[in-house]
């Protein structure tokens, strides 16, 4: 996250519950009942889509879209759907078995108390239904996402990189050092 942030300006943590991790604590019908772990995954800034680009904070954001390319037989594991993989001309990849998963986070709103959560992956749709995590304040579901910022703009969703602050930099370094070459080539020339 760290790597991202500094080269883009903005990374994102994401935030679930993994049932299968964390001390075996019993079983049910032969198979391993574990207690559970959260897990933390690192997104890239290129994975996430805010709903609205000069809201900066994220918790603000109406929806947000985390969309990845992904593959096929993951979709299987996780969602037991088989889905078709995508062409090259969608997913940029001439790989026969990735696929495009896009996941939409909407806020809780008088029509969903819960927010919504779709889950689609080529043509089928995985799921349809409230946000996953009681995450937030006051026990209410929020987005399982933390933004993480380089430099923060104004009234922008996505920060700046620390590239971004070195550019001016840069260029008066190389003005100064161009003007010594050129000072030079004419005290050579005669």
């Amino acid at each position: 996250v760290n790597k991202w942030c500094e080269l883009c300006g903005t990374a994102f943590y994401k935030i679930a519950w993994d049932k299968s991790a964390g001390e075996v604590i019993g079983s049910l019908k032969n198979n391993a009942v574990f207690e559970g772990e959260v897990s933390i995954r690192a997104v890239s800034p290129f994975e996430i889509f805010p709903d609205n680009q000069s809201i900066a904070d994220i918790n603000e954001q109406k929806s947000i879209i985390y969309a990845r390319l992904t593959d096929v037989s993951l979709v299987k594991d996780c969602y037991g759907v088989t889905v078709k993989p995508d062409d090259k001309e969608f997913s940029g990849v001439d790989d026969k078995t990735k696929v495009v998963l896009i996941e939409k986070y909407e806020k809780p709103t008088l029509d969903f108390s819960e927010g919504k959560l779709t889950i689609v992956a080529g043509d089928s749709l995985l799921y349809l239904g409230p946000l996953p995590y009681v995450n937030g304040k006051n026990n209410k579901r929020e987005y399982p996402f933390v933004k993480q910022v380089c430099n923060l703009l104004p009234n922008s969703f996505f920060g700046s990189s620390i590239i971004e602050r070195l550019i001016p930099v840069q260029r008066a370094f190389n003005a100064v050092k161009n003007r010594k070459h050129e000072f030079m080539n004419r005290i050579t020339m005669g």
